[in-house]
């Protein structure tokens, strides 16, 4: 069933025959609705009346146009409202009207008559019935009988556009307040649609479609912006709001402003907004567009700005996110890292600012210097935070509006977003550290060292087996220092393994990289093994571990233990690494 379509009329207390105008065709008649419903195409015409009459319009004026009425075939429903004097009067007769429109329904207004603060009630009506009833507003239309020299037709002009404004002043304070243009698209997508359907009436008028594929792409690149602020992507951001930016000062800004009064100046608000997080223009549009986006001050200060408007808009799990990616590529920034969107620079930055974070530990014996504890406790918490948001509260704690640490987490973010001040260094620096047990074949160790060409070396041994340090050193030819581990119960010492990792800790810390031996000796000792490069992971070090394989039987490893056994790498090997 089609849903009906209502021609909204309040009745004034002065009927007089009038020769209306709309578009070229004239129509004379005693009520501005009457002519209304004649002018208007057969299938644009309301079917039934709602006439508001006032105890005043009643006398004078309900007969005349209920005659009129019927004869233009329209039903006519008569409300009986007061004048309007106060709140309470309003309140009333707003209600009562819109007791009569179903949802979804059509409404077309005829502003003309009545008392003179009427049209505010029905703007007020209007906005009510099409943002939270679904009501679809027709038309709204006025019989503007001042001015009319005697002779001349009075014009039947079309306010409607005016209600959707307070739509666009929505969209756009949407948009400014909270990066959210999902509004404005759906206008714009509107107005394209409104602008085809014309042009496909006017034989395609070439100019016309060319105008209203400007606005659809306004308000496709619109869309695409609410996407990439809801997501916190903030090159994704960049590179949309580019887009709005030149689709706002292209055709697609003339053809609104034509379309809608102020269309113009709303477009530049939104065009102004868009490129205060856009990124350089040449970039918008081209198909590999971040390779070429260079890391430098201005782009951190942009993604910073998105950082504090998430802040402003109390969005934290956003912030948090783009808060820790941003540490990251500030590490990147001040590394001179040319490859900054790479997964492997990425994950070897956020090692450096673990391994800050992990210093805190109590027992790690690692003491933090003045200058590195602030970052430590800063990674620290905001990684808590961004956890405890990013699970969405699927954990026993409960999340309050704002976690603990924030507050601390944003004062030293004042201080670090404007990109100047680096992360101090921490970490590193010592080259490559091997790990090896050794039991009571040295050829192992010698296998390792070979494999591995350390810069230094700890090595887990027993007071039986240190003895073969030296000689697998030597046959290596390794002048790498060597430290020993020594276990006092190779086979059942579990509780010495917290204590060795405690005394290799500076060691781990000062590693570039780990490279970790699991075979050879007791099964404590790869056990321990394997402990201390978890606990070198822990501390954000890359760790390779290496499994080796001497085929040879027993009787021959001891009567020559110094061949290269065949290795096998767990994590990688390191000539892929070189390569």
């Amino acid at each position: 069933m089609e849903p009906p379509h209502i021609l909204l009329v309040s009745l004034g207390v002065r009927p007089q025959m009038v020769c209306y105008r709309l578009g070229n065709c004239e129509q004379r008649a005693e009520f501005a609705s009457i002519a209304l419903l004649r002018l208007l195409p057969v299938e644009s015409r309301p079917r039934e009346i709602i006439a508001l009459v006032t105890s005043a319009a009643s006398e004078k004026s309900w007969a005349p146009f209920s005659s009129a009425a019927n004869e233009a075939g329209v039903n006519v429903k008569r409300v009986d409202v007061l004048e309007g004097r106060d709140a309470e009067q309003i309140r009333q007769m707003l209600e009562s009207i819109a007791h009569e429109f179903p949802d979804g329904s059509y409404c077309t207004l005829d502003l003309t008559g009545g008392l003179r603060h009427f049209p505010f009630l029905f703007y007020a009506l209007a906005l009510y019935l099409s943002s939270l009833r679904g009501v679809i507003i027709s038309g709204a239309y006025y019989g503007m009988l001042e001015g009319c020299r005697e002779g001349e037709s009075a014009p039947l002009i079309d306010l409607r556009p005016l209600l959707d404004l307070p739509e666009w002043f929505f969209a756009v304070r949407q948009f400014r307040r909270t990066g959210d243009a999902s509004a404005a698209a759906v206008s714009f997508k509107s107005i394209a649609d409104g602008m085809k359907a014309r042009a496909e009436a006017a034989g395609h008028d070439r100019e016309m479609h060319k105008r209203a594929g400007s606005v659809k792409k306004l308000a496709d690149r619109l869309g695409e912006l609410t996407f990439a602020t809801a997501a916190a992507l903030p090159l994704e951001i960049g590179e949309q709001a580019c887009g709005v930016e030149r689709c706002a000062t292209s055709d697609a800004a003339q053809s609104l402003a034509i379309e809608a009064p102020l269309g113009g100046t709303l477009v530049d608000l939104l065009r102004t907004t868009a490129a205060e997080f856009a990124l350089p223009l040449e970039l918008c549009g081209s198909g590999r567009w971040k390779p070429a986006l260079m890391l430098d001050v201005d782009e951190l200060r942009r993604q910073a700005r998105l950082v504090d408007r998430h802040i402003e808009r109390q969005q934290l799990p956003l912030a948090a996110g783009l808060m820790r990616e941003w540490a990251v590529s500030l590490i990147l920034f001040h590394a001179g890292e040319k490859l900054w969107l790479a997964g492997k620079s990425r994950k070897n930055a956020e090692r450096r600012l673990g391994t800050l974070s992990a210093a805190l530990v109590k027992d790690s014996g690692i003491v933090l210097t003045e200058e590195q504890r602030p970052w430590a406790s800063f990674w620290n918490m905001l990684g808590a935070i961004r956890n405890s948001l990013h699970h969405h509260g699927m954990r026993e704690e409960v999340v309050s509006s704002t976690p603990g640490g924030w507050i601390d987490v944003l004062a030293f973010w004042q201080k670090i977003k404007n990109a100047e001040i680096a992360p101090p260094p921490f970490g590193g620096g010592s080259g490559r550290l091997l790990i090896s047990p050794l039991g009571q074949r040295p050829g192992v160790l010698y296998s390792a060292l070979r494999k591995s060409e350390p810069e230094r070396c700890l090595v887990l041994c027993s007071t039986a087996t240190r003895a073969g340090v030296d000689a697998a050193t030597e046959a290596a030819k390794c002048t790498a220092p060597v430290e020993l581990l020594e276990i006092a119960d190779p086979h059942a010492g579990f509780s010495e393994i917290s204590a060795l990792i405690r005394a290799a800790r500076l060691q781990l810390l000062a590693a570039d990289e780990v490279v970790v031996n699991l075979t050879g000796g007791t099964t404590l000792m790869g056990i321990a093994a394997q402990q201390l490069a978890e606990s070198a992971g822990g501390l954000m070090r890359p760790v390779r571990r290496m499994v080796l394989i001497d085929r040879r039987p027993p009787q021959e490893q001891d009567r020559e233990p110094f061949v290269e056994s065949d290795c096998h790498w767990l994590d990688g090997s390191l000539e892929e690494e070189k390569s």
